[in-house]
């Protein structure tokens, strides 16, 4: 499939055009890191005038494997409810207790969130 996508004649096939361009693995992963960072600086530049928020947390199995989710919630200035997903993880084939912990606490360091807001 790689050798397919890597032809030229396919490319400017498909890309014709539409003012797209193909990109490698490397180059999309790197776009996705920095749009990652940029969601985490906005996300935190939001909470700063923010007084409280609500967190909620979430776990489910699908196909015997585990999952994490963690949401928060505010009101802004204009009392709108807002929202944000800040994480999405895969968790250990057996989670416990201790593990879910140091996932929150993970989130909550990377989103500079004290216990005092939430």
């Amino acid at each position: 499939m790689s050798a397919t996508l890597c032809c030229r004649k396919f490319l400017r096939l498909w890309f014709r055009g539409t003012g797209l361009t193909m990109c490698s693995c490397a180059q999309l992963l790197a776009r996705l890191d920095d749009m990652h960072g940029g969601y985490v600086e906005n996300i935190k530049r939001n909470l700063e005038e923010i007084p409280y928020i609500c967190g909620a947390a979430d776990i489910w199995t699908s196909r015997k494997k585990h999952y994490f989710g963690y949401s928060i919630f505010w009101l802004d200035n204009e009392l709108k409810r807002q929202m944000a997903v800040l994480a999405c993880v895969k968790l250990s084939d057996t989670p416990t207790h201790k593990e879910i912990e140091s996932v929150i606490s993970q989130i909550h360091n990377k989103y500079d969130l004290i216990d005092e807001k939430i």
